[in-house]
């Protein structure tokens, strides 16, 4: 026997959202529910109130909504009806906000305390401070090693945690975390991120034997890095000779790995950033795109024009199907590849070791010598 019972969907707008075009799904209980109708309903877990815009009937196997994940409206209310206050009257705006700075202190205190190592960049920003700000020279930085943790001193016993927003500490906890802080030099400079402060900030870490995160960029501070052996030396290949040695290259890549322990992380301003270190890569990578925009295999200013047409549209160029477009996006592909900035993501070696490079290059390659 056949099911033929509907289902009343409906299309509800939130009274405040002000773009008056959207709507959402919802399952009406109730029959007679018009157009027009106000309804309060569950969004996102408050009760809000919203007008009933469409009203429609389905058979199940035509819904245009799960049955399962669509709510159900809780039920009609007249004009005079209001979502209930009294749970705020009492409220306090100010202890709320500083319930909520407690929490983010408590949650960077807790995610440093749990990576261990000190990040670079992290410590930079610390130790040199801009020449536009001001630099209290009676404020003293400290930094915990056991804690991953640092925080100021003025004067005699007047303390505070840096990059927090409010204290956790009270000031006997922090006389005892000072007898194993390690005092940290501030000076005013007129970029905080160069190779010198770079150079300063590692060999405070050395010298006070502190667990290093370099999350710098690859490509940034490489002599420094050299000098200072904060990397194995990349095994480095001769260049690419031949388009057939790119081939080769590619059919036997194996996936480069990650340099940096996982988990790992790092805060920027209030938000917890997912960080998923440098990759150890092959030079080989960077020696065939060189080969291929030097040998005309790709057109640099082709690819930079296709850029120029392109670039206030949203690019999507990642899911492109390379076995069917034209020249101009594989030359742009290639481009966009050869930048550095990308590995710092994975990109060229996820392109390389999927194979999805390698049928890239020989689309490039196709298209080239069918145009000659």
């Amino acid at each position: 026997m056949f099911n033929n019972k509907k289902y009343t969907y409906v299309s509800v707008h939130y009274e405040d959202d002000e773009i008056t075009e959207r709507t959402y799904y919802y399952i009406s209980d109730e029959d007679e529910i018009k157009v027009g109708d106000r309804v309060l309903v569950d969004r996102n877990g408050s009760e809000a109130t919203g007008i009933v815009a469409k009203v429609e009937k389905f058979k199940k196997k035509n819904v245009p909504f799960p049955i399962e994940k669509t709510k159900h409206i809780i039920r009609k209310v007249d004009n005079n009806f209001k979502l209930d206050d009294d749970l705020w009257d009492d409220f306090d705006e100010d202890e709320f906000h500083d319930l909520k700075l407690i929490e983010k202190s408590y949650d960077k205190l807790f995610l440093n305390n749990m990576y261990g190592r000190l990040s670079i960049k992290r410590l930079m920003n610390l130790m040199f401070v801009d020449m536009y700000y001001y630099l209290n020279e009676n404020t003293k930085l400290f930094y915990v090693p056991r804690m991953n943790l640092f925080f100021y001193k003025e004067f005699e016993n007047n303390y505070s945690l840096a990059e927090m927003e409010y204290d956790v500490f009270t000031k006997e906890i922090y006389s005892i975390l000072e007898r194993e802080a390690i005092e940290v030099k501030r000076e005013k400079v007129h970029n905080v991120y160069c190779a010198n402060n770079y150079k300063k900030a590692v060999l405070f870490c050395k010298d006070n034997c502190i667990l290093i995160h370099d999350d710098t960029d690859i490509s940034d501070f490489r002599e420094e890095k050299v000098e200072l052996n904060m990397y194995d030396k990349v095994k480095e290949r001769d260049e690419f000779k031949s388009v057939d040695e790119i081939i080769d290259y590619l059919k036997k890549y194996t996936p480069a790995h990650y340099k940096f322990p996982n988990p790992d992380y790092f805060i920027e301003g209030d938000k917890i950033i997912h960080y998923n270190g440098h990759i150890d890569y092959d030079m080989g990578v960077f020696n065939l795109y060189e080969y291929l925009i030097d040998n005309k295999y790709v057109d640099i200013d082709r690819a930079n024009a296709y850029y120029e047409l392109i670039k206030n549209k949203d690019e999507n160029w990642q899911k492109w199907n390379i076995d069917e477009i034209n020249y101009e996006k594989l030359n742009y592909m290639i481009v966009r590849l050869y930048y550095e900035e990308r590995v710092c993501d994975g990109l060229v070696n996820s392109y390389a070791s999927s194979g999805k490079l390698l049928r890239i290059v020989e689309n490039i390659i196709k298209l080239k010598i069918n145009k000659i």
